[in-house]
């Protein structure tokens, strides 16, 4: 259904719930992983704190 490719991308790849505004400019980590907020306060209080990406 996107037509373009700047339309990617705006889910959160780990619960996959559409990103916000704010959460489309959140890269807490320095390799540039998109998560939302709500996620990267999950990894960060409850598991290890480390980017999912380098799993």
């Amino acid at each position: 259904m996107y037509s373009s490719s700047d339309e990617e991308g705006y889910d959160c790849p780990l619960c996959m719930e559409e990103l916000d505004i704010a959460d489309k400019n959140f890269r807490p980590c320095p390799c540039g992983y998109k998560i939302c907020r709500f996620c990267w306060h999950h990894i960060r209080e409850n598991l290890n704190g480390r980017c999912p990406a380098w799993y």
